[in-house]
């Protein structure tokens, strides 16, 4: 194995990284200075003198410390998952071309990740790719570009469809599933949240991650497309999962709009709740209604 120090060895795999950050910081001064030259004496000079400094230190010194702290984040995290190979299982792995390219795919990304979620699903994707022979090169690839597409809170709407029961799953994440459905009284926040969801699990549609269920209807269920990308992620050992059918992306985005036209139709109607049998408070009859409309 090279005898280089973790450090060393880290440095040089965000080499190209910081390298683009030195063109692209050469580029930033000289727009300031031409920014500065046109603008003379004027108000927007005073501005463009402000902001000289920052941008440069961002693109010299914030912009390449802070990839280089992702990607050491990610090694530690890669370190722990892997303690039990040897260092010729792993020396084996790092010469062959197909994991050096997964991996390369993985310091992309982890680079440009904004929480640890993201580094612990990537370093995830490279201890199976590290582990198992078997893993499927091709497939890993298209995996990780899925999730290069997807943002963290798509991944937890992704997971919540996994689960039979999903109600206890989103209370722990209250914050994103709270204004999945809205009603009437809700305020221009709760609005805006309520649009951003349901944008995101049309997203998690289009690209075939949740669909319909295997034998009909419209209720939404995970893939298995979807349970592959989580499985990989290493978010699914603890999941019962509901596979539901891989679909096309035109005709699920249409199903998407007449599931959230339903859900929008219904919230009105519900507004009141007459039939409770269960003698549950308001809150939790909404809560339930909830749970029945976000199925579809």
């Amino acid at each position: 194995m090279n005898n280089k120090s973790d450090t060393s060895i880290i440095k040089d795999s965000v080499l190209d990284a910081d390298k683009s950050s030195e063109i692209i910081s050469a580029a930033a001064k000289a727009l300031i200075g031409s920014a500065v030259a046109i603008t003379g004496v004027a108000t927007g000079s005073v501005a463009v003198s402000i902001l000289a400094p920052f941008v440069v230190e961002a693109f010299n010194l914030l912009i390449p410390h802070q990839r280089l702290s992702r990607v050491e984040k990610l090694w530690k995290i890669l370190s722990s998952k892997i303690c039990n190979m040897s260092e010729k299982e792993v020396e084996h792995r790092f010469h062959t071309p197909e994991f050096l390219d997964i991996f390369e795919d993985c310091i992309s990304q982890a680079v440009r990740a904004v929480s640890d979620d993201r580094l612990e699903n990537l370093a995830s994707v490279l201890e199976k790719s590290l582990t198992d022979e078997q893993i499927k090169y091709l497939q890993t690839k298209r995996l990780l570009s899925i999730f290069s597409e997807l943002n963290d809170v798509e991944i937890i709407i992704l997971q919540s469809y996994g689960y039979m029961n999903p109600t206890e799953f989103r209370d722990q994440h209250k914050s994103i599933f709270q204004n999945a459905v809205i009603y009437d009284t809700a305020s221009e926040e709760e609005q805006e949240e309520n649009a951003m969801y349901i944008n995101y699990t049309n997203h998690l549609i289009s690209v075939g991650l949740i669909g319909p269920h295997q034998s009909g209807g419209s209720q939404l269920y995970i893939t298995q497309l979807g349970n592959m990308l989580l499985k990989i992620l290493g978010r699914s050992e603890t999941v019962e999962f509901v596979i539901g059918s891989t679909v096309n992306p035109v005709t699920a985005m249409e199903n998407a709009e007449q599931k959230f036209s339903k859900i929008e139709r219904d919230s009105k109607i519900n507004n009141k709740v007459n039939d409770n049998p269960l003698g549950l408070s308001k809150s939790q009859q909404n809560r339930r209604l909830a749970d029945e409309r976000l199925r579809g």
